[in-house]
């Protein structure tokens, strides 16, 4: 360890620069970044479930769609039939735009006199489909091609918008639903979380350093060091091939704040060093001395807290996991070389040398550390209870609950729903031979019996159904049309065509369910209650799997929820581990537990009795938080040990320890949970809950630290060999 202190004193200076002119590669790289948050992203793509599902598109074709809705009092009216016309045909003329459905196209192609029109009120045909149940809904469905260029989707989502502000302007209300929709507004936040919530925590750690560190140099030197780590991340993400997403976005703030705290520690103990006169080189020695092992230790800790996420199917969470902790490592290389060596370039003050204070947590801590016993009981009562709360969490997951209330989201999603039709589809695809064909027709429509009065079901389709309506057609028109008008013919084939495919292996026919948004316990019902009707209405020759987004979806989040409640004991496990590595201690190891376990469960407790479930996003605050708990830990223990071996008694070196790091432990803390706090500004509610939630856990983990780490080394005895080795 002597070698790399003396190797990064005397050449820490050109390491700063060449650093810093690195930062030019990765700067270039970054307006190659695409953003996707397409539904592929968030699916495990290595399951049989992805590859039946893609199978399933293969076969039936695109199921990107948008909805329209559109409120009016007489959807039927002839002003109203005029409007929706010229709407339907302005979205038509969109490049990239298949097809659109309308009621004045459906009225158009059956050739319906007065009476018919009227008719439409009531037909199954349409009701929660392009009119609502109530009457005062109308809608159309725009359906595009599968696309393989996120940007192109969102382009068009973009101009289908702008089709509809032109046409709409401020007389008609409109409301629009769909996974392309859903796409693009994602993408939107996203793109407003790389830009804006990274200024913020910018602004925020600029105030903060500058309070902390009391210098504009030291401030700047800090922010470069940090700024070096956040491009060389995003480069090398961009680099790999991987589009940002909603929980990607996220990742320049995140790494903007946590690489904030080796950054300070370093400069803080440069100043002290300074302070007491030691002067540049012999600063630069004690501080690489003091500082290089802890430093390295809890960027270690928190890439593993990080890492932990790989085990997620889930891409996004998956990719946050690797490129933080990827970053994570980047930046303890830029704090170790650029802070000292920047630093070092600073003339020293001409300022008399000044005594440095111990901070305000040295008497905390020496006032717990003499009494050990009543404070480590009341702080295992507290995690008792803390695990009984926690144990009461729920898993859930609802995308519509994963924005504010009164956002646009929530509100179109919710008109289209309670007003017009169903947005999610749960899918079940039926092959057969060609004989059977007729028989497999028959049992659909015993299956849409069994779910004609299922919760959440809005509309059932099938080619069943579609040949009904054929029938009714070429009997006696439909509601006293003219009969089967190669218009209508042309357009009941292509919905045909999405209902019923004949390849290699026989006939295959689709009936598609349509629900409303809802949670997951009332989700996974109408999928059980779908394949318990076809195991009983098919035969034994007939081929069936439930598949479609809506369950996938699902899944996807609930593994991921299982998954992540596994990693957090490994994380935990492998992260205090390494702390007993470090200092050769096994009672190091246990010392660290209880301080480092009671931030993250009463984070969990909390959730429990506000009623914050389990998502995608706040699973993860447990593996994370542990790597982030543990860094003011592994620093005091670094301190603790200086002071013991020296031969000061248990409550001053724990007092000792706190006054010398106390003032980098409390502003890295700060500076970290502030910026996690930025998040809880976007739109995307699991980031918002994620970046709350984990600002809360760093301050607890402070708190832990400075009220329970001292009475714990001292209760297992820790280096209480002052004359000896490490001991332990």
């Amino acid at each position: 360890m002597n070698r790399v202190v003396e190797f990064l004193s005397r050449h820490c200076r050109l390491l700063a620069i060449l650093c810093l002119c690195s930062a030019v590669i990765p700067a270039l790289l970054l307006p190659s970044t695409h953003i996707d948050n397409s539904i592929e992203v968030w699916l495990d793509r290595t399951g049989e479930d992805y590859a039946q599902y893609r199978q399933f598109l293969a076969r039936y074709g695109s199921e990107e769609f948008v909805v329209i809705g559109l409120p009016m009092e007489d959807p039927l009216s002839a002003d109203a039939l005029v409007f929706q016309q010229k709407l339907a045909d302005r979205l038509a003329a969109i490049d990239g735009v298949d097809d659109v459905l309308s009621v004045p196209r459906i009225i158009a192609t059956a050739k319906l006199g007065p009476a018919g029109r009227e008719a439409l009120r009531t037909d199954e045909f349409l009701r929660g489909y392009l009119l609502g149940p109530g009457g005062h809904a109308v809608g159309l469905v725009v359906r595009l091609p599968k696309f393989a260029d996120p940007g192109r989707r969102q382009r068009v989502v973009g101009q289908i918008e702008s089709a509809l502000a032109e046409v709409c302007g401020k007389q008609q209300e409109y409301h629009l639903a769909g996974l392309p929709v859903m796409t693009a507004r994602l993408n939107r936040a996203a793109i407003s979380a790389l830009t804006e919530f990274l200024l913020i925590a910018g602004a925020l750690a600029a105030g903060t350093l500058l309070l902390c560190l009391r210098s504009f140099r030291g401030m700047a030197v800090v922010m470069a060091a940090v700024g070096v780590t956040v491009l060389w991340t995003m480069g090398i993400l961009v680099l790999s091939g991987r589009t940002i997403n909603m929980i990607t976005a996220a990742l320049p703030t995140l790494l903007f704040v946590m690489a904030l705290s080796n950054g300070i520690h370093l400069a803080l103990e440069y100043q002290a060093s300074m302070r007491r006169g030691m002067g540049r080189e012999r600063s630069l020695r004690h501080t690489y001395r003091t500082l290089l092992a802890p430093a390295t230790l809890t960027s270690v800790t928190t890439a593993v807290g990080f890492g932990s996420l790989l085990i997620s199917h889930m891409s996004p969470v998956q990719e946050t996991g690797l490129f933080a902790a990827i970053g994570i490592c980047i930046g303890c290389v830029c704090d170790l070389l650029i802070v000292p060596g920047l630093l070092g370039q600073v003339r020293p003050s001409k300022s008399k040398r000044r005594r440095v204070r111990q901070h305000w947590s040295a008497p905390v801590a020496a006032f717990v550390a003499r009494r050990p016993w009543p404070v480590t009981i009341a702080a295992l009562a507290v995690l008792a209870f803390s695990t009984v709360m926690a144990l009461r969490l729920r898993g859930e997951s609802n995308v519509l609950a994963y924005f504010p209330k009164n956002s646009r989201v929530v509100k179109d999603y919710r008109f289209i729903g309670e007003r017009l039709t169903g947005f999610y589809t749960v899918e079940l695809d039926v092959g057969c031979p060609p004989e059977d064909a007729a028989a497999t027709l028959a049992a659909l429509d015993r299956v849409e019996s069994d779910l004609a009065d299922c919760p959440h079901v809005v509309r059932i389709d099938h080619a069943g159904r579609l040949e009904k309506m054929r029938a009714k057609v070429k009997l006696s028109g439909w509601l006293g049309g003219a009969g089967m008008t190669p218009e209508l013919a042309k357009l009941l084939d292509g919905m045909e065509a999405r209902l019923a495919r004949r390849d290699t292996d026989g006939q295959h026919y689709r009936l598609s369910v349509l629900t409303n948004a809802m949670a997951a316990s009332d989700f996974y019902p109408v999928v059980d209650r779908i394949s318990e009707s076809a195991g009983r209405r098919l035969g034994a020759s007939m081929r069936w799997k439930v598949t479609g987004i809506g369950p996938l979806m699902k899944d996807a989040e609930i593994a991921l929820i299982a998954t992540q409640l596994r990693s957090f004991p490994l994380a935990t496990a492998v992260v205090l581990l390494l702390i007993g590595v470090l200092y050769r201690s096994v009672r190091a190891f246990a010392a660290s537990v209880l301080p480092n376990l009671l931030p993250i469960v009463g984070t969990f407790s909390m959730m429990a009795l506000i009623g914050v479930p389990l998502d995608p996003a706040t699973v993860m605050i447990a593996s994370i938080a542990i790597g982030l708990a543990v860094d003011n830990t592994i620093h005091f223990l670094a301190r603790y040990r200086t002071y013991r071996l020296g031969g000061q008694p248990p409550v001053e070196a724990a007092a000792l320890s706190f006054g010398t790091f106390g003032r980098a432990a409390v502003f890295t803390s700060l500076v970290a949970a502030a910026g996690f706090g930025v998040l809880a500004m976007s739109e995307f509610r699991p980031v918002a809950l994620f970046g709350t939630l984990s600002g809360l856990t760093i301050v607890c983990a402070l708190l832990a630290d400075m009220l329970v780490l001292p009475p714990s080394v001292r209760l297992f005895g820790l280096w209480n060999r002052p004359t000896g080795g490490p001991g332990g």
